[in-house]
């Protein structure tokens, strides 16, 4: 009786660690790594690593772009951000309980990693974040204060008007 339940006890625990695991990444950041990362009300936001641009939603003037590159520091950095919160599994994304608001946030994105690329996909319409949403939108915050940093994202027009 013993041995069957130590037996069904490691069937558990190695399900439960199969499921959440996910492939891992490369120690070191592979020279292929990119993101996009498009967010805000209206996703008009977008930090993009690949054609090293961000672009800044100007709301009710459209939108506005800079050409702004990453340091490879940054890039580092951001990657082991990445890493640390394990990108690379499926992320339960979308809250399935809540309220229903508008305007919401929304943030799409978009990872190369080694030859791999997955996509991701929140929104806040339902005014909550799963523990995954919420790692993916500090990450894009991080990433979004060194963004504000720079002279290219300075030197953008201010946005006028706002969402209701």
């Amino acid at each position: 009786m013993k041995r069957m339940f130590i037996l069904i006890l490691s069937l558990i625990i190695l399900l439960i660690g199969c499921g959440q695991a996910g492939p891992d990444m490369p120690e070191e950041m592979p020279e292929d790594f990119d993101f996009s990362v498009r967010f805000g009300i209206t996703a008009r936001n977008e930090i993009n690593t690949f054609e090293d641009r961000v672009t800044k939603d100007l709301i009710a003037n459209g939108t506005a772009t800079a050409q702004l590159s990453l340091t490879e520091d940054e890039m580092k950095g951001v990657y082991e951000r990445m890493k640390k919160i394990r990108i690379l599994r499926d992320l339960r994304l979308e809250a399935r309980d809540g309220c229903l608001q508008v305007p919401y946030e929304e943030e799409y994105w978009t990872i190369q990693i080694d030859g791999e690329i997955r996509e991701y996909y929140w929104t806040q319409e339902k005014c909550t974040l799963t523990k995954d949403a919420q790692q993916l939108r500090e990450l894009r915050q991080t990433i979004f204060n060194i963004v504000k940093q720079k002279s290219a994202y300075q030197e953008l027009p201010e946005a006028v008007g706002g969402y209701d």
